[in-house]
């Protein structure tokens, strides 16, 4: 489900970056330690210069952008949520027990808060709040079960056309560093969802 942002970058329009919330911490191994890196003095290492990047114009030609985070990630108190309300939020959810047994492959050792589910809640929360409507939440389950459908719904919630192209890839050409190989090498030969 990594894969999910190959879908967007196929289109003409479509930007995507990986810019993301983790991004702050990229040269660090431990993404526990975040709290002391978000005053990190590198701009690349700090959280408003990549909340900066995340809200930035799109580059020329492009009028969407994709953008995955996880929910851990983030640190309301820190980081405040006001700046995620003028995009369009979705959320990705997995069945409890197999998000733990992934989580805990690459995670041996972690707590609840660990999980991002507590993070998760409160995001889709204040979204739900903030703009007065449900936003779109995708099991994951029900979209490697029937990719064209769950995808047409997503797309349409968020004002994306739907295409076939988006329900493969190519294998991505990227070299991945001892922090993103256990979650991303899988994903990184994938060509469909599987």
């Amino acid at each position: 489900l990594l894969s999910f942002p190959y879908l967007f970058i196929k289109g003409k329009d479509l930007g995507f970056t990986w810019a993301d919330l983790d991004s702050s911490q990229m040269p660090y191994t431990d993404w526990r330690y975040v709290i002391e890196l978000l005053k990190a003095p590198l701009p690349e290492e700090n959280w408003r210069y990549v909340i900066e990047l995340l809200k930035a114009p799109l580059p020329e030609g492009k009028s969407i952008c994709y953008q995955k985070h996880q929910a851990y990630h983030l640190i309301e108190e820190i980081m405040g949520l006001e700046w995620i309300l003028p995009f369009s939020n979705c959320f990705l959810i997995r069945q409890p027990k197999e998000m733990l047994l992934s989580f805990h492959k690459i995670v041996p050792n972690f707590t609840f808060e660990e999980t991002g589910w507590s993070k998760l809640k409160r995001l889709f929360d204040y979204v739900h709040q903030k703009s007065g409507a449900i936003p779109p939440v995708i099991d994951a389950r029900d979209l490697l079960k029937d990719p064209p459908r769950i995808l047409s719904k997503l797309c349409q919630a968020v004002g994306v056309e739907f295409t076939e192209a988006m329900l493969s890839w190519s294998p991505m050409e990227i070299e991945l560093n001892e922090k993103l190989a256990p979650w991303y090498s899988i994903v990184a030969s994938s060509t469909h969802f599987h």
